[in-house]
């Protein structure tokens, strides 16, 4: 059920094309999900780029996963999602 879910959240996923840098945001905002591999493999999110630029100082890389208009929806059940299916051994 829930690898249903993340491809349907996926589906709603934004390129960053679509937006325009502005300052340290984008307009129209958007939100990020993103895996970060120090230590192991888990998934963060948050406003898309200044996120990224705090898990890359923090971590030394991440990998962005998805763009969405929706962080307290979409980004955050994504990131939920798939942290959960780490934990119990199917997936990333």
């Amino acid at each position: 059920m829930s690898r249903d879910r993340i491809e349907v959240l996926l589906s709603r996923a934004v390129s960053e094309r679509s937006v325009r840098p502005d300052g340290r945001d984008t307009v129209p905002r958007i939100y990020g999900v993103y895996a970060v591999q120090n230590p192991g493999l888990r998934f963060r999110y948050g406003t898309h780029p200044v996120r990224n630029v705090e898990l890359v100082r923090e971590y030394g890389g991440v990998a962005r996963v998805a763009l969405f208009r929706d962080r307290g929806g979409d980004a955050k059940e994504l990131a939920s999602l798939l942290n959960a299916e780490r934990r119990i051994g199917c997936g990333h």
